[in-house]
């Protein structure tokens, strides 16, 4: 590659740059390239740069590597869809718990008076948090798997 001066250091850049040069991309690219080390990706910005006097025209190119940006971004996202479903969770899941704690309160109040047909209404509130709750957490589950690409 002209004014390289032979191989580069960087693992990719010579590939990066020769793709982006390209007739098609001469506007720039992020160009993928599998190292030794792995899949590396490059951003290449080409412009066009003037004519010398010979007729030659040159251009200037700048690259970065965006491989550990693109990869802190995907888990930055990640993070914040966690604290997002953690958030939910919380909230979905604490009125339920609410019920729950103040119908076993009246649970105990009927059971001392022997009310049966309360206690049977007690349970049943009861029930109906448990399954609020359970639905909470198989939706959470799926939405987790769906998320996950599972």
């Amino acid at each position: 590659m002209s004014g390289s001066g032979g191989s580069t250091a960087l693992p990719g850049l010579e590939e990066a740059l020769r793709q982006a040069l390209e007739p098609d991309q001469v506007a720039g690219s992020v160009v993928t390239l599998a190292t030794e080390r792995g899949a590396r990706r490059w951003e290449v910005r080409v412009v066009p740069g003037r004519t010398d006097a010979g007729g030659a025209g040159m251009v200037v190119a700048v690259a970065r590597e965006v491989t550990h940006t693109e990869r802190t971004e995907t888990e930055r996202l990640h993070r914040s869809a966690l604290a997002e479903l953690g958030a939910a969770l919380f909230h979905d899941l604490r009125g339920p718990l609410a019920t729950i704690r103040s119908f076993l309160g009246f649970l105990t109040v009927d059971l001392q008076e022997r009310d049966e047909t309360r206690i049977a209404t007690d349970v049943e509130s009861i029930r109906k948090a448990v399954d609020r709750m359970d639905d909470v957490l198989t939706h959470a589950a799926k939405r987790t798997r769906a998320t996950e690409g599972g």
